[in-house]
């Protein structure tokens, strides 16, 4: 199964919190499976990617921060067993062109996957499709009906 971890640190950590956070981290790692680990900038929240069978393993892992981190857990579809495929992924950039990140292209998991993107950067939002596969970008044009 592939989890997506999203996570915020909770207000207010004084600087020992924060290094007692860090050595916690340091001992136990980000957790068994993990395959991406992605930092907000200001370091107040991110984000967790991990494929593992053992829904116990992930969680264990995640009970070691509860005391300095607030957690939003959300076991994503088992795509091979159920046979279901990923056909689309949409998400937005408030402030930029609607054109893959490195980050986005980092987090790419479905090659056969359409990458929507919305921009809110200008006057009025704009949709563009992706294709994205090993790293290489591909624009797909996107027709009205």
């Amino acid at each position: 199964m592939i989890f997506v971890t999203t996570y915020k640190v909770k207000p207010f950590l004084t600087k020992e919190e924060t290094a007692e956070l860090m050595g916690v981290f340091a001992a136990n790692g980000p957790g068994p499976g993990t395959t991406a680990h992605y930092v907000a900038a200001d370091g107040s929240h991110g984000m967790v990617i991990s494929e593992n069978d053992d829904i116990g393993a992930a969680y264990r892992n995640i009970l070691n921060y509860t005391q300095w981190v607030e957690y939003d857990t959300t076991v994503m579809l088992d795509i091979d067993d159920a046979d279901e495929v990923v056909w689309g992924i949409c998400h937005s950039h408030v402030a930029s062109p609607p054109e893959p990140s490195s980050t986005d292209v980092g987090l790419a998991a479905y090659p056969d996957a359409l990458y929507l993107i919305c921009s809110f950067a200008g006057p009025e939002p704009v949709v563009r499709a992706w294709s994205i596969q090993n790293g290489a970008v591909s624009e797909i044009v996107l027709e009205p009906m």
